[in-house]
């Protein structure tokens, strides 16, 4: 059976601003590019399905794991299969690169740390290691969360404006990488732009 990701009659609103009314959606393997105004609800979308908002009504469902409105958190198991590339700073400025990388990865089952180490180096984020992330850079922040959401063994990964400060070298591989997953087909990626991204669509989400 195809991994994909269902969206059921999401509802979800700022106070008395209404992003989204009954949305519906099906993501299968490979990428879906979420677009929209500024404002319109493309991040919004992620933080929900990432479990860092919750629905007012609606279920979100992945590989037999679903995940609805009126739990009080996002399940464990739906949790444990899902990446969010936030396009703010890692929410740990305290850590290390070094320490959030080792923390976050521990609390996913089959962590590769070795497979880490292999997107640490490719993103030239080695020498930064011992940089606390209050003090790192926002390049070296965001590829603190791009070399988990490339190394972590997750079934949904959520990119927001993921090529945002990168150099050119660091989102050639984020681009080549992506587009190696999408072929392999045993991972849904929802991926923010405001450009159309150098990796192959699957689909298109049009927000707003």
């Amino acid at each position: 059976m195809e991994l994909s990701l269902r969206i059921d009659r999401l509802v979800f609103a700022y106070g008395s601003r209404w992003l989204f009314e009954g949305f519906d959606a099906q993501a299968g393997a490979g990428v879906t590019w979420v677009q929209s105004a500024n404002g319109s609800g493309k991040s919004t979308l992620l933080r929900l399905l990432a479990g860092a908002l919750a629905p007012r009504h609606g279920a979100f469902e992945l590989a037999g794991c679903r995940y609805a409105a009126g739990d009080r958190t996002a399940p464990l198991a739906w949790r444990q299969q899902t990446f969010w590339c936030l396009s703010d700073p890692p929410p740990t400025p305290w850590l290390t690169i070094a320490e959030c990388l080792g923390f976050v990865g521990a609390t996913y089952p089959g962590f590769d740390a070795q497979r880490l180490r292999e997107q640490v180096d490719a993103l030239g984020l080695a020498k930064a290691l011992a940089t606390p992330l209050r003090d790192a850079s926002l390049g070296q922040q965001r590829k603190t969360l791009l070399a988990l959401a490339l190394a972590l063994p997750v079934k949904l990964l959520l990119l927001d404006e993921p090529f945002n400060a990168l150099d050119v070298a660091s989102a050639r591989h984020l681009s080549d990488t992506i587009t190696a997953r999408a072929a392999r087909g045993d991972q849904v990626i929802l991926l923010t732009s405001h450009v159309e991204p150098h990796v192959p669509v699957r689909d298109t989400w049009v927000l707003g």
